[in-house]
């Protein structure tokens, strides 16, 4: 008896559970937030109509430093009425006044959550930072990986024209 438990309990902890995550050809999961502007964002109102990307970060993560800039030009590059940029600060370890020092310190140009309970996180079953998750209009999810995809292949990932 113990056998079979043990059994069952090996095999549910050698399951992948990055393959639990969202993932590649799922449609996005709705959620409604306030940015650390005061702003309400309802990410269903952009679905069906631009392109989503959400961009999973921690203040105290160095490549997710490194990857705002890469953000930043994909925001100024691109028609606002096509792409839509969200960065979600996580909340592990972190807190609203880090979020915000980080936001001045790299420039962040794009609305960004702070993810207060790590609710949205959760949902998206993030399990490392930074995780990129970019849409095409219709809410389904083309990309995500643990970085920015060069801008130069954001038309052949999201379908979009600059």
């Amino acid at each position: 008896m113990y056998g079979h438990l043990i059994l069952w309990i090996c095999i549910f902890l050698s399951f992948p559970f990055s393959a639990l995550a969202v993932s590649e050809g799922q449609l996005l999961i709705p959620f409604r937030a306030m940015d650390m502007s005061g702003e309400s964002i309802n990410i269903e109102e952009y679905i069906g109509d631009k392109i989503i990307v959400l961009a999973f970060w921690a203040s105290w993560c160095p490549l997710c430093k490194s990857e705002v800039p890469l953000l930043n030009e994909i925001k100024d590059r691109f028609d606002p009425e096509k792409v839509v940029i969200f960065g979600i600060n996580i909340d592990k370890n972190d807190s609203p006044s880090r979020a915000r020092t980080f936001i001045n310190k790299n420039s962040i140009n794009y609305p960004v959550i702070y993810d207060q309970g790590s609710v949205i996180t959760t949902s998206y079953k993030i399990s490392g930072v930074p995780t990129v998750i970019i849409t095409d209009r219709k809410g389904i999810i083309k990309f995500r990986k643990n970085y920015v995809p060069e801008v130069d292949r954001l038309d052949v990932i999201g379908g979009f024209v600059p």
